[in-house]
């Protein structure tokens, strides 16, 4: 099937899909979170039961395998964004030449991305940001990025195995009286996964860290004056690759949940 065939079926089958919730809404307990990019298998799928552990009722809509528009269209039926991790972002998004050599670039990934968010933004709609997520938020919200950790910031902490076959661990220094902080119980150290080799350089005006790690690099952000905006949080670990009784993972599920079903029901 050519690329052209593919989309078009792809636009008949949102539509159909429009269609059937209009019609099917009393009937269909679903709740549909955004994904921005998805798929199902044995890696992505952490991502569906990280917060289908808390509402077995959400299912997860990818945003990336759609054309654009179509993808804006679906968000409209969304409760909640939730930005999983990937590839890395563009540096011209973020004021620095492209280095294809430090960088690992999905084009399509970052315009869907970036029109998503806004479009989310628009409609107060709740956002989470795992990993690469974390980093296009701060992006989205006038931040700049480390394009490579070890080769412009630190080689002091390992952030990613060279493999890229499992997680590494590291050390969480958590910032009192964040939401964060108030999440997991008033925790202050732990230890986190991590599976990245970009991080955040200047954080975006409107945000605050939350977290960091042992060589000062930010793990953690939320808005810095919350109060009337929507709810967004993002971190640069996995939380949907942890154990449920871990405080940086299930009670992070059960925020953004709450978030959805109060964006959900309004």
């Amino acid at each position: 099937m050519n690329k052209s065939l593919l989309k078009l079926f792809s636009v008949i089958v949102i539509i159909t899909g429009l269609a059937f919730w209009t019609c099917e809404t009393d009937r269909d307990q679903s709740i549909y979170v955004a994904i921005s990019k998805y798929q199902e298998t044995d890696t992505w799928i952490n991502y569906k039961n990280w917060l289908q552990q808390i509402n077995p009722d959400i299912v997860l809509v990818d945003m990336y395998h759609l054309p654009l528009d179509s993808a804006l269209l679906l968000l409209e039926k969304c409760s909640g964004l939730l930005m999983s991790g990937g590839a890395d972002i563009h540096p011209a998004y973020y004021g620095q030449p492209a280095d294809t050599f430090l960088c690992e670039i999905d084009y399509y990934r970052d315009t869907v991305e970036m029109a998503i968010l806004e479009r989310a933004q628009e409609m107060g709609m709740p956002v989470f940001g795992i990993c690469r997520g974390l980093q296009v938020l701060n992006v989205f919200y006038g931040g700049t990025l480390y394009p490579d950790i070890p080769e412009r910031f630190s080689r002091t902490i390992d952030h990613r195995a060279e493999d890229r076959s499992f997680d590494l661990t590291h050390a969480l220094s958590v910032v009192p009286n964040t939401k964060l902080y108030k999440l997991s119980g008033g925790i202050t150290e732990t230890e986190v996964n991590s599976s990245h080799h970009q991080g955040i350089d200047v954080l975006a005006p409107n945000l605050i860290a939350s977290a960091y790690s042992p060589d000062t690099l930010i793990e953690a952000i939320e808005l810095a004056t919350p109060a009337n905006k929507p709810f967004m949080m993002a971190v640069q670990w996995h939380p949907e690759r942890m154990p449920k009784d871990h405080p940086m993972s299930y009670p992070l599920a059960k925020r953004f949940e709450e978030e959805i079903m109060r964006f959900h029901q309004r």
